[in-house]
């Protein structure tokens, strides 16, 4: 026992020495201490930590050492209690332990953990971040070096197990990328070092190391490497170079492929800008410079240029650069990258274009010129057949017979004239100076003056002429005269070639479920369709119908046409907005279809259509009136003399642009009808020198007013002359030429003397004469709607025909021959239209008695007058 009895010292922050008894516990320990010694007491001999109670703010930490000694002697136990401070012990255990905590964090944040191997024991130590990293569970054992290897990827293991060998046989380190397959079977990236740890005797006793999770970093270089991958791809399929300048440093790489397109190799050609800029366009070298400025300094969105460069060979290289800058954090350009794209076959091409399109242009020019070349010599005499042709008409001396021919001659004339206008018309199309001219109209007027108009030629081939439509808008929007020229070709076409049967257009409004029926302003569909019973079309030439100068068999057999009629249709409907199909069965016939735009408008918005009457002289108490005709061609003066010197007017020719002037200098007409193509001075000129003179003149008289020497004080004071610009050109463009150089208004060649007459009213502010109505009773019947002409008025008109034409019609109603009747009606002159109506619509009725009855009275007052 007595080598158990030690001296016991307890060392506190003021340094006591005492022997500890159980009293003196209290004084010392704080309440944990002191049950912690006192459930010690009865214990064998125990060693404890106990924090002890002091003055001082930081508590001193006590070893204790607690023995029990009992003495035989005088049977009582002793307590003996050594306490040592351990204070400084405790504080660098526990910076030590918040150290690895620290550690632990840190492997954790950044995935990272350490490991070792004991080859000696062959134990494996993982830290706590190394089983995150392997997805297994903390409270599990560390797995084996076999276990570890079921860990790793297949494809990885041979690297691991030599990495690991090496270093376990030869003491080196490594470091490597593998694969792991965590036990969910999820693959993941890492990153491994291995270090041998070596005894005195030179041998591997242990490994140590770390294994960090790489995956994001990996997926992250995938990604790019597979963008890197394309965009090298997707220059090398477009044989794109590319180049970067590093603003920073001033380094600047031109790729292989860019000095390729410019015949270097890529040794030849340095990577330096001094180098670009021998070889780049002058002028286009500042161009880059300056749109670089811009560009980084925001003036422009982008920079993209076309710069020539010199190639090695000595030729012209065309290429496209394009780039992008790249700014740092304060805004300012560090670096620009771009591309470079070989347009030189482009250039070529377009260059190639350009020469190509001048001399279609030049071509287009001539053809140009060519056809209004023809049109002038085409119209001209036209002018004069259709003109003379037309004055005849209105003479009542002639027999039935001349008016016959004439009425031959006029409608020869203008089908001739619808042949040139076509072609001229496809020529515009063709030339694209055809314009789509919106109009308000009535289109159930417009639909009753076709049916009109077409009437008699289908009768004439005893076909039935229907139009069938259901309620559609009768005042539209849309351009009249091209709608009308279609419907004209169609139904023309298919009375061509219809032998027996009908021919039927068809319209019917196509409104849109989603669009209200009362909403003008929404655009509105009307179909239309022309069905015939004729010969049909095979689909082999299908595609000859839309053709220029394109005809099927029928139409070649038929000998008639142009074949221009279906294409220009066509080009018309387009410009409507729509399309013309065709459904055709060979021996039953075909049927022509199409839809086209619309809008909707009022009555108020329609013109309505000027009626002329005959003018028979200038208004009574009107002053003289001077007309100037000016035209090489004599027939035509001659036409013009025909139509205006009976009305009143005074009239002079010229042959020339040079006689115009000066018979404009001494004469001074009120007008001049100005032809615009004549030999020596042509219209164009002689209206530029007469507009300068009258301009000159008025100046001189306004600031000279006294003077008596000048030429132009012997001139007359008046108005500006009018001038009429004649022409037997169909191009629309020539009209605003014309007005440019000085003319007032446009005449184009043949034209209607009545709207001759009018414009000339208008612009000479004068007024005329017309025919009066009471001397001629037909003119009032004309006036009548059709259906308010009574038998009187129509018994009254056959007193004032020929006996024997009335003896002819008398005996064609009695042999029940609508052909002979309606024969016979086609040698009335326009002035019996409402007769010529009358007699038709009976004679398609079949109603001959009528027709005999109304003759018959006819004759009898022809002999009572």
């Amino acid at each position: 026992m007595r080598n158990y009895i030690k001296k016991t010292i307890l060392i506190v922050s003021w340094t006591l020495q005492i022997v500890v008894t159980v009293g003196l516990l209290g004084y010392f320990l704080d309440k944990n201490g002191q049950q912690t010694v006192i459930d010690l007491a009865t214990q064998l001999p125990h060693e404890t930590l106990a924090l002890l109670s002091s003055s001082e703010k930081n508590l001193p930490v006590a070893h204790t050492l607690i023995c029990i000694l009992f003495s035989l002697i005088t049977l009582t136990f002793t307590i003996i209690w050594v306490a040592r401070d351990i204070t400084d012990r405790k504080g660098s255990e526990e910076a030590l332990r918040q150290s690895e905590n620290a550690l632990i964090e840190a492997q954790k944040i950044a995935q990272l953990g350490s490991w070792s191997f004991d080859i000696i024991t062959n134990k494996i130590f993982w830290s706590d971040e190394v089983f995150r990293i392997y997805g297994l569970d903390l409270d599990q054992d560390t797995p084996t070096y076999n276990q570890l290897l079921q860990l790793t990827y297949a494809d990885d293991l041979e690297l691991f197990m030599q990495n690991v060998q090496m270093a376990i046989t030869e003491g080196k380190s490594y470091e490597h990328e593998i694969r792991i397959v965590r036990p969910d079977g999820v693959m993941r990236y890492t990153f491994g070092k291995g270090q041998p740890v070596i005894n005195e005797t030179g041998q591997v006793i242990k490994l140590f190391g770390i294994v960090q999770d790489i995956t994001d970093r990996k997926l992250t270089e995938q990604k790019i490497k597979a963008t890197t991958e394309r965009f090298e791809l997707v220059l090398q399929a477009s044989q794109d170079g590319f180049w970067d300048w590093d603003f920073v440093t001033g380094e600047i790489y031109f790729s292989p492929r860019w000095k390729e397109m410019i015949g270097y190799q890529d040794h030849e050609f340095p990577n330096q800008l001094s180098a670009w800029e021998k070889v780049i366009f002058p002028e286009d070298y500042i161009d880059a410079l300056k749109m670089l400025d811009d560009y980084n300094s925001g003036r422009i969105n982008q920079f993209l240029a076309t710069q020539r460069f010199y190639h090695k060979n000595g030729s012209t290289v065309y290429i496209l650069s394009r780039a992008i800058h790249l700014k740092n954090a304060e805004g300012s350009v560090i670096r620009m990258i771009g591309s470079h794209t070989d347009i030189t076959n482009v250039k070529e091409a377009e260059e190639a274009l350009q020469k190509a399109v001048l001399t279609a242009d030049a071509a287009n020019q001539a053809k140009s010129e060519f056809i209004a070349n023809m049109s002038h010599e085409l119209r001209t005499p036209l002018n004069a057949i259709l003109g003379f042709s037309q004055i005849m008409r209105h003479d009542r001396s002639l027999s039935p017979e001349h008016q016959k021919n004439i009425g031959i001659i006029n409608r020869s004339g203008e089908h001739l004239l619808t042949i040139i206008d076509d072609i001229l018309q496809m020529s515009k199309i063709e030339a694209g100076r055809t314009n789509f001219n919106e109009n308000s109209f009535d289109l159930i007027k417009m639909l009753d003056n076709l049916e009109q108009m077409l009437q008699q030629k289908a009768q004439s081939k005893k076909l039935q002429l229907i139009f069938e439509y259901s309620p559609i808008p009768q005042y539209v929007k849309t351009d009249e005269g091209k709608l009308r020229q279609v419907l004209l070709n169609l139904l023309g076409n298919a009375i061509k070639f219809t032998e027996s049967g009908s021919v039927t257009l068809r319209i019917q409004e196509k409104i849109e479920e989603y669009l209200s029926s009362i909403d003008n302003q929404q655009p509105r569909f009307l179909h239309f369709e022309v069905e015939d019973t004729g010969p049909g079309i095979i689909p082999e030439e299908m595609h000859l119908l839309f053709e220029t100068f394109g005809q099927t068999e029928t139409g070649r057999k038929s000998q008639q046409g142009t074949g221009l009629g279906l294409p220009i249709s066509q080009k018309y409907v387009e410009m409507m907005g729509g399309k013309i199909t065709v459904n055709s069965i060979p021996g039953q016939g075909s049927i022509f279809s199409f839809d086209i735009s619309i809008g909707l408008s009022e009555s108020e918005q329609v013109k309505t259509s000027q009626k002329y009457q005959k003018v028979i002289g200038l208004a009574p108490q009107q002053s003289e009136y001077r007309i100037l005709i000016v035209d090489d061609v004599k027939e035509n003066n001659l036409l013009l003399s025909r139509i205006l010197a009976p009305i009143g007017f005074s009239i002079r020719e010229a042959e020339n642009g040079q006689e115009a002037i000066q018979i404009w200098q001494d004469w001074q007409p009120h007008l001049i009808l100005m032809d615009m193509r004549m030999p020596r001075m042509d219209g164009y000129t002689a209206t530029q020198q007469i507009r300068a003179k009258e301009q000159k003149r008025q100046e001189f008289l306004r600031n000279q007013p006294k003077a008596q020497d000048s030429e132009f004080f012997l001139m007359p004071i008046s108005t500006k002359t009018i001038i009429f610009a004649l022409t037997a050109t169909a191009f629309e463009e020539n009209r605003k030429i014309i007005l440019e150089v000085g003319c007032d208004d446009f005449l184009s060649k043949p034209f209607q003397p009545e709207i001759l007459l009018e414009k000339i009213s208008l612009h000479l502010g004068l007024e005329y004469e017309y025919e009066d109505e009471a001397e001629n009773a037909a003119a009032k019947v004309i006036q009548k709607p059709l259906e308010k002409i009574t038998n009187l008025d129509l018994q009254d008109l056959l007193s004032k025909m020929p006996p024997e034409w009335v003896v002819e019609v008398y005996e064609a109603a009695s042999e029940c021959s609508d052909d002979l009747v309606l024969e016979l009606i086609e040698q009335l002159p326009a002035e019996n239209a409402a007769l010529a109506s009358a007699l038709k619509s009976l004679a398609n009725n079949f109603e001959f008695v009528q027709i005999m009855l109304l003759t018959q009275f006819g004759l009898k007052m022809v002999k009572y007058n």
